[in-house]
């Protein structure tokens, strides 16, 4: 993921080095993240957030349901991982 220095440094300010956003995805591909309004999390954060979610491709299991992640990312050097949460009960 591509940050800005300005962003990291605001980012780690409020945070420190790691921070994670919780990603819904639905069948059809869509992708709704849940990026909070908090002061370390800027504008250009959170498009560079927006841009990596854009470029990366996941297909949902079969039969079809929504799947959610965690993604946690590091301001420091870019790095992204991911775990997937389980489904809801029911």
């Amino acid at each position: 993921m591509n940050i800005s220095v300005s962003s990291a440094q605001n980012f780690a300010h409020y945070s420190g080095n790691m921070g994670n956003v919780l990603v819904s995805i639905k069948c059809d591909g869509t992708k709704s993240p849940f990026i909070p309004p908090t002061p370390d999390i800027d504008g250009d954060l959170k498009a560079s957030i927006m841009h990596f979610l854009d470029q990366t491709t996941v297909t949902p299991g079969k039969p079809c349901h929504g799947k959610t992640y965690v993604i946690h990312f590091d301001v420091t050097n870019g790095s992204v991982t991911e775990d997937e949460l389980p489904p809801p009960p029911g």
